[in-house]
């Protein structure tokens, strides 16, 4: 009979961030798929201790909702950046709630956000291209199968892992 290594995921996480093996030269986009309640969206606030930027994906996410939209501010007409722009700009993390879900009009812009960390950019509405600098990290969460996910999507991360159990830091709020 064939042992599977049963080591929870968050413990998985933590002793990769301990590591510094999560970021720059290490594991840089992750997939965390799993039930409700478990912590995926959590974790790099509880774990990472990270200010990360976070994108609510639906079926209606446009892609101003990942990159950014054009604002009237002050009488003037200014590009606001999004959060996957912000996490890119800033080396932050960027957590994509739901990639499952995501609208058919931004799986560009996904693969473009989840593509290697050396040539991983996306173009903005203003024309400007925007890279990402070391320290940025994705995770994506979902609550069903990775195995569904579009393989060109599923091919980009890293690293999969089955959320079955909750982290213990979200038991604490």
């Amino acid at each position: 009979k064939k042992k599977r290594n049963m080591t929870k995921w968050y413990l998985i996480l933590e002793e990769l961030h301990k590591q510094g093996l999560i970021g720059a030269g290490g594991v840089t986009r992750v997939l965390l798929a799993g039930p409700p309640g478990t912590g995926k969206s959590s974790f790099p606030h509880y774990s990472m201790k990270e200010n990360a930027e976070r994108a609510y994906l639906t079926e209606d996410s446009g892609p101003e909702d990942l990159i950014g939209t054009y604002t009237l501010l002050d009488g003037s007409t200014v590009f606001v950046n999004g959060p996957a722009t912000r996490a890119m700009l800033g080396g932050k993390v960027l957590v994509l709630d739901e990639i499952d879900r995501s609208s058919s009009s931004i799986s560009s812009i996904l693969h473009g956000i989840l593509d290697d960390p050396s040539i991983a950019s996306i173009t903005l509405p203003t024309g400007k291209r925007a890279t990402a600098k070391d320290g940025f990290v994705v995770f994506a969460t979902m609550n069903g199968n990775p195995g569904l996910l579009d393989e060109a999507l599923l091919d980009r991360f890293d690293l999969v892992l089955v959320c079955k159990e909750p982290h213990p830091g979200i038991l604490k709020t």
